[in-house]
């Protein structure tokens, strides 16, 4: 099953160990790094230049799954901003458990800075969404089992969204 919101694509590969515990200082970072490149993206698109972000969750039958967060930028942003690669830090991701791809031009013509990562059941999919932009952002969001006539049906939702049946 396959769960998008908004354009982020398929990202790169899949981080098969969970963090280590002092990975939780690099949380913050992570979440400082994601939510300044979609602060830049809104100010690059005001001023003419397109910048996308998106998450999709990939959840398997048992519940575990990925994360994978996309941004991209178009050619008059990547301009604006210079070279992204000596600008971001991407360690404080790799220490939150992310696996970061980019920033790398795609056959899109996109320059695209991707991050996945892994949960091992239903109930840690909020804490990783959590990371993404902070616990505001994705808040209520949940994957949950639910017991029907035929077998377990896997349930995504939120308190402002109506629960998605997902088989």
């Amino acid at each position: 099953m396959r769960l998008r919101h908004g354009p982020a694509g398929v990202a790169g590969g899949l981080h098969a160990r969970p963090p280590a515990r002092g990975a939780r200082r690099g949380d913050r970072g992570a979440r400082r790094l994601l939510l300044g490149l979609t602060l830049a993206g809104v100010l690059l698109v005001a001023s003419a230049c397109q910048v996308d972000v998106g998450v999709d969750i990939d959840v398997a039958e048992n519940g575990s799954g990925t994360v994978a967060v996309g941004v991209s930028f178009d050619r008059a942003a990547s301009d604006a901003l210079g070279d992204l690669a000596s600008q971001m830090d991407l360690q404080d991701l790799a220490l939150a458990g992310w696996d970061v791809a980019g920033p790398a031009r795609e056959a899109d013509n996109l320059l695209w800075v991707r991050a996945t990562k892994r949960f091992g059941s239903a109930e840690e999919l909020p804490s990783v969404l959590a990371e993404i932009a902070g616990p505001d952002v994705f808040d209520g969001f949940q994957l949950r089992r639910r017991s029907e006539f035929a077998g377990q049906v896997l349930v995504l939702g939120a308190r402002e969204v109506t629960p998605v049946d997902v088989v």
